[in-house]
C-alpha cells in the first residue's frame, strides 16, 4: 500500500487535480498520528512473534481508529489479556484447540 507520508502526498495532489482547495488545505495541515505501540512492546507484554503479533498489533490498532486515534500505550496494552483469550495465547504461547471428533 505504501507509506502514509507518500499516500497522504498522493490525495493531496488528487485533491488540487480536482479543486478541492479546502479538502487539500485541511489534510495539508492534518497530523498523522502515530501508533503508540511497538513490536517490542507487545513481545515485553508477553506476545509470542510471527503472525501472531501482527493479528494482535491489527486487533490494537482497529480498537484506536474506534477510539478515534487517541487510545494511549496504556489504555491499548489493557486489552492484550482480552486479545490473548480471544486468540488462545497462554504464557507467551499460542496454544492450538484439540481436535474434536
Amino acid at each position: 500500500m505504501g507509506k502514509t507520508k507518500d499516500i497522504k502526498e498522493y490525495v493531496e495532489e488528487l485533491l488540487k487535480f480536482h479543486c478541492k482547495e479546502d479538502l487539500y488545505f485541511a489534510l495539508k495541515d492534518w497530523t498523522i498520528p502515530t501508533f503508540p505501540v511497538n513490536g517490542t512492546c507487545l513481545k515485553d507484554n508477553g506476545c509470542p512473534s510471527g503472525k501472531i503479533m501482527g493479528i494482535v498489533m491489527n486487533k490494537l490498532k482497529e480498537y484506536w481508529v474506534e477510539n478515534n486515534f487517541e487510545a494511549s500505550k496504556e489504555k491499548l496494552l489493557v486489552h492484550l489479556p482480552k486479545i490473548f483469550e480471544s486468540l488462545n495465547i497462554k504464557d507467551g504461547k499460542l496454544v492450538k484447540k484439540a481436535k474434536v471428533n
